[in-house]
């Protein structure tokens, strides 16, 4: 999952909206699978940091999966994000 903000899904090129996320864990859910969703914090960076937390928020309580893992983000060398730091489109949160 890592947010449940369409914008920073977007950002990120995760390939997934909020809805695909709900609509594919409520099918695993009703196929008797359990549900983990990973979530990284500080992945709206400054911009969209507010956004990233309340969306998020909101498509776990829909989801309401059986574990939640969270992870602090790393921004790798080498990276989308490292080079959109460089460029000054993401700025981290802390």
């Amino acid at each position: 999952m890592e947010s449940g903000s369409n914008s920073v899904l977007n950002k990120v090129k995760k390939g997934a909206t909020a809805r695909d996320l709900v609509k594919a864990s409520q099918m695993a859910k009703e196929a008797g699978i359990e549900i983990s969703e990973f979530i990284i914090l500080g992945l709206g960076g400054r911009a969209l940091w507010e956004e990233h937390v309340l969306e998020t928020a909101k498509v776990l309580n829909q989801i309401n999966p059986d574990y939640i893992r969270i992870r602090t983000i790393i921004v790798k060398d080498g990276s989308t994000l490292k080079k959109r730091m460089k460029d000054g489109e993401y700025e981290l949160q802390f």
